[in-house]
């Protein structure tokens, strides 16, 4: 059965021929002998709706030839990964069908993108594809290269660039878009972005881009300025992590759109010099007495009693998480350090556009 999405009948005849061929592709590849795999309807679902993923990609944004023979052949990896591998937990597997595929996939992209030279970085960007298997954490993640920010005498952490394509960005983004629809029968999605800088500017497609079994929550927007061209250029002070979004954020985000890039630049919060606050770490004190009184008081309750205490600690936990970052959001600009944080925010993207 073929699954194809409403969109397809607004297409031009420029997208239907890439329409065909990919369709073309699954079809010779389902009558191959790595096709034999039966699928179950949810991952045939998916598979479909990523090979049209990258017809919407390359027919509104003028994707280049090697950006449309690159995204044809990644959907191609994706199913023949999931072919080839019936046990899905066998990560020793696993790797050794989808790395050489990976290895392929970085000698594209390093073709696409070409050389980046950006100071403070590696001069040597790796795939920042991580996985072709669908289901497993950082598949979401964009089709780029990672540049290791480079200090003196070491390599820092996870404090990096990732650069990518306008093409191979909006690619990723319905990718993700359609992964996250398909996971979930009824989701409350937000809506598909009509460029790339709407998408950057994304709270859910930027974390699902950059940051696998992560979210990055915004917590204030940097007053930049943006250099005379056609550029866009964004930063943020962020909280990168898989639990509730409370406490000192972690994370400064520089976002640079040159019209042929994408560069994205993440920095620790502690080497960017972001700093507790005392009035909004007091918020957090407030909710670790609660959760340690919760759990002192359950012990001693009725079932009944239990979840009228779990309903409230949720109400007053949630109040707390949108407390907590209204609270640094306020304060931040008015902190000793955030002047040095500024101005970090805008020599890196002096520095990405080599200024």
């Amino acid at each position: 059965m073929i699954f194809v999405h409403k969109s397809v009948s607004l297409l031009s005849e420029a997208d239907l021929k890439i329409t065909r061929l990919a369709w073309s592709v699954g079809e010779r590849f389902s009558q191959s002998a790595l096709g034999k795999f039966r699928y179950d309807m949810k991952t045939m679902h998916f598979l479909c709706m990523f090979e049209l993923s990258l017809v919407w990609t390359c027919g509104c944004y003028a994707a280049t030839p090697d950006e449309e023979a690159y995204l044809l052949d990644r959907a191609r990896y994706v199913k023949v990964a999931d072919s080839e591998v019936a046990d899905k937990h066998n990560e020793k597997q696993k790797e050794l069908v989808e790395q050489p595929l990976i290895n392929n996939l970085q000698e594209r992209l390093q073709k696409i993108i070409g050389p980046v030279k950006v100071k403070g970085y590696s001069t040597h960007g790796i795939s920042f594809v991580q996985t072709l298997f669908w289901r497993d954490i950082g598949f979401e993640l964009a089709d780029g290269l990672f540049f290791k920010a480079a200090y003196p005498d070491r390599f820092e952490g996870d404090d990096g660039l990732v650069v990518t394509s306008p093409a191979l960005f909006l690619s990723t983004v319905q990718r993700n878009l359609d992964l996250s629809r398909n996971e979930s029968p009824t989701p409350t999605n937000p809506p598909a972005p009509t460029n790339v800088d709407e998408a950057l500017r994304s709270e859910d497609f930027f974390s699902d881009a950059i940051a696998p079994d992560e979210h990055i929550y915004k917590f204030l927007e940097l007053p930049v300025t943006r250099p005379a061209g056609p550029y866009f250029v964004y930063a943020m002070i962020s909280m990168r992590t898989n639990d509730d979004p409370i406490g000192v954020p972690n994370e400064l985000d520089v976002v640079v759109h040159n019209g042929n890039r994408v560069f994205i630049a993440t920095k620790s919060g502690a080497g960017a010099g972001i700093r507790p606050i005392r009035a909004c770490e007091a918020i957090l004190a407030a909710v670790t007495k609660r959760d340690r009184d919760y759990n002192d008081k359950i012990r001693y309750v009725s079932p009944a009693e239990h979840d009228e205490l779990l309903v409230e600690l949720d109400r007053a936990n949630a109040e707390a998480i949108s407390s907590s970052r209204r609270c640094y959001r306020e304060r931040l600009s008015s902190q000793p350090y955030f002047p040095k944080i500024l101005d970090q925010a805008q020599d890196t993207i002096s520095r990405i556009l080599n200024r």
